[in-house]
């Protein structure tokens, strides 16, 4: 029996283990759907890095049914899109169609879950792109310096791994090893369908124990991530770059924790919006970054708070003392009323406007059940932030700053960093 979590969200757990939540969205004149899987780059071995982004490369490429060509031809057919992405945590495939199409999308997500090949020609084929994508991602220094902030932060840990895997066990890689993947977290038990839109629950339920035939089997248990080095980590990877990337990473909770909100509010003021501390000071007032900021992020067992910026090699020692300093200075003295009410405002109006459409209501409501295991509604998230006081920021900005070093990563045109590491670490 499906249980009423609002006026228009309701959740029912099948016999078989899947969870099947929904919005019913009137106004709208979409449908997005949503198959997320409770496994990511966390679940993986260090040997079979990058399996579950393999896995969702290679649902597309074909199933018993349909060929790669005649899935994305039927997709557009109907006026729809699909995509998928790899997270530390989960994977989700989803597909966003016109209202009266919704059922197509039921039929399609059940058969690239169900019914893909997994064809060693199309492996060898996803793996050389894939192998480009890692590249790629080497390539761009400042996106890559955060992927070494991990790395950093975690240690020897599934949750400090780059979610592409390595070029080595990228390669390494054979259907029987996806397939041994996928028997073990891609089963009923182990997903969350979640739809949002111009549909009801019931609708839904039909579609879904018409089309997904899947068999129940024994929920998996999940790894969390630990803090488990003894002192935190310095990576630096010498670049020919015309720019020195930065990132300072400090360790946080959970998504799980009753600070969350704290931490998301004091990140507004220190890095997250154009008003924040670091943005003014480091590129509004100084000129010295383009890109300079901080953002939080949440996973099950552990979190970090990243500073990042990208300078001139000749101002890197002046930008990390400015970091350092600003950070520090919410702990010692704290944030003024109208800091905490711009970054709690912003916040809020921020999460509305992400949240007004089908596909953006389709993943928080996956997210939610996967991460708290209920619903979690946009409402109530807003009124813990709205809730987050002065003196709670300064506190949390003790136990941040003031209590342990940052793990960094730099990436730059040096031939040593010790200077920088001084820096960092006095």
């Amino acid at each position: 029996m499906a249980a009423q979590l609002s006026a228009s969200v309701r959740k029912e757990v099948l016999p078989s283990g899947l969870t099947v939540i929904t919005e019913t969205m009137p106004h709208t004149h979409t449908v997005a759907m949503g198959v997320f899987v409770a496994a990511g780059s966390q679940d993986e071995t260090r040997t079979q890095a990058g399996i579950a982004h393999v896995i969702e490369h290679m649902l597309f490429k074909g199933t018993r049914r349909r060929s790669a060509k005649a899935l994305a031809e039927a997709m557009d057919a109907v006026g729809g899109r699909t995509n998928a992405y790899t997270s530390k945590e989960h994977t989700l495939f989803h597909a966003n169609v016109p209202a009266e199409r919704a059922e197509f999308s039921c039929d399609f997500l059940s058969d690239i879950l169900l019914k893909s090949r997994l064809a060693a020609d199309d492996l060898t084929l996803e793996k050389n792109v894939i192998q480009e994508e890692i590249k790629m991602g080497e390539d761009a220094a400042d996106e890559y310096v955060h992927e070494l902030a991990e790395q950093a932060l975690w240690p020897g840990q599934p949750l400090g791994r780059l979610i592409i895997g390595s070029r080595q066990s990228v390669a390494a890689l054979r259907g029987q090893h996806l397939r041994a993947f996928m028997q073990r977290y891609y089963h009923p038990a182990n997903l969350v369908w979640a739809v949002a839109g111009a549909v009801q629950h019931q609708q839904v339920l039909a579609w879904v124990q018409k089309y997904f035939t899947a068999r129940s089997r024994r929920k998996p248990r999940h790894r969390s991530a630990v803090l488990t080095q003894a002192r935190p980590q310095y990576l630096f990877l010498k670049r020919d770059t015309e720019q020195a990337n930065v990132c300072l990473a400090y360790p946080l909770s959970g998504y799980h924790s009753q600070r969350r909100a704290v931490q998301l509010v004091l990140n507004g003021i220190l890095g997250g919006n154009m008003s924040s501390r670091l943005f003014q000071e480091l590129r509004e007032k100084r000129g010295l970054a383009y890109s300079v900021g901080s953002y939080p992020t949440h996973y099950r067992g552990a979190g970090a708070l990243v500073l990042y910026g990208g300078t001139s090699p000749a101002t890197l020692e002046k930008t990390l003392r400015l970091m350092r300093a600003l950070a520090q200075g919410l702990a010692d003295k704290g944030v003024s009323a109208r800091e905490l009410v711009r970054a709690r405002e912003q916040l809020r109006g921020s999460t509305y406007l992400a949240n007004e459409s089908s596909m953006a209501r389709m993943i928080w409501l996956g997210r939610s059940e996967l991460q708290f295991g209920r619903h979690y509604s946009v409402q109530k998230f807003i009124d813990e932030v709205m809730q987050v006081t002065r003196e709670q920021v300064r506190a949390e900005a003790r136990r941040i700053f003031a209590s342990c070093q940052p793990s960094a990563a730099l990436i730059g045109p040096f031939e040593g960093s010790s200077p920088f590491k001084k820096v960092i670490y006095g």
